[in-house]
C-alpha cells in the first residue's frame, strides 16, 4: 500500500476514509491486537500522520475498504453465476471505470478480478 491515501484530495476513495475515520472515533470500538510486517507498520504510520488520522483509525478505513471490495466481488460473482460469466470486453470496461473512479490512487485492479471469487463456475446462458 501506498504511503498516500487520498485523504487530501477530493476522491472517492478520500471521502470514504473520513467517513470511516468519524465512525471510528464516534463509535463502538473493539480493541484488538494485530501483528505487522515492520515496513508496513512504518507505511500506514507514515500514510495516518499524512492524512491527519490515528494509526488505528487508518487500518480500519482500510479494512472497511477490503470489506467493501470483497462484498463487490461477491456481488459480481452472483450476478454471473445467475446471467453468465463476464466477457473480456465487459471485464475491460469495468477496469476502465475503475480506473477513472481511483484516478490518482496508487490501486492497481488486475484483470478478472471477479475470477478471484469464482473458481470453477462456468458459463450459463446469458439474459441480457
Amino acid at each position: 500500500m501506498s504511503a498516500g491515501s487520498g485523504l487530501a484530495t477530493g476522491s472517492p476513495r478520500g471521502r470514504s476514509e473520513r467517513r470511516a475515520a468519524a465512525r471510528y472515533r464516534e463509535g463502538m470500538v473493539i480493541k484488538r491486537s494485530v501483528s505487522l510486517a515492520d515496513s508496513v507498520a512504518l507505511e500506514v504510520e507514515q500514510a495516518a500522520k499524512e492524512d491527519g488520522v490515528s494509526f488505528s483509525a487508518w487500518l480500519s478505513a482500510a479494512a472497511e475498504r477490503q470489506l467493501v471490495l470483497r462484498a463487490g466481488l461477491r456481488g459480481v460473482a452472483e450476478w454471473e453465476r445467475e446471467a453468465g460469466a463476464l466477457t473480456p470486453e465487459e471485464i475491460a470496461e469495468g477496469e476502465a471505470l475503475l480506473g477513472r473512479l481511483f484516478s490518482g490512487v496508487a490501486a492497481k485492479v488486475r484483470p478478472g478480478v471477479a475470477s478471484m471469487v469464482r473458481p470453477g463456475v462456468g458459463a450459463k446462458t446469458r439474459r441480457r
